[in-house]
């Protein structure tokens, strides 16, 4: 990610998987969310049609997951709470759908 947020907008590199994918064997109808809980307290709801694009000229979600033995850094606005670790959703190109994302605030499931 060129410039993530969550960290200040430096460069990041994560290892992870696509939201679609992720969720491909899900029986989810076309109404349906995907519902996030945050370690911080914070609850995102993504619709189906969002988190399950693929195509070019769109968003792309991707679950990020932090290697234990190789963690991200600490949260610069928030140094006490850690890494965005240990699950992150990550947007490639959000400004492509509209996707707003938390400046500062990690999109922490648990």
């Amino acid at each position: 990610m060129d410039h993530d947020p969550v960290y200040g907008g430096r460069e990041m590199r994560y290892q992870g998987i696509g939201a679609a994918a992720l969720f491909a064997e899900a029986t989810l109808r076309d109404d349906e969310v995907v519902q996030f809980r945050c370690l911080d307290g914070f609850v995102a709801s993504i619709s189906k049609e969002r988190i399950m694009r693929t195509g070019p000229g769109q968003s792309l979600a991707y679950i990020a997951i932090e290697d234990p033995k190789s963690k991200w850094p600490d949260l610069p606005l928030n140094p006490a709470s850690g890494s965005a670790g240990p699950f992150y959703l990550v947007w490639l190109k959000p400004q492509l759908s509209g996707i707003l994302q938390r400046n500062g605030l990690p999109d922490r499931s648990v």
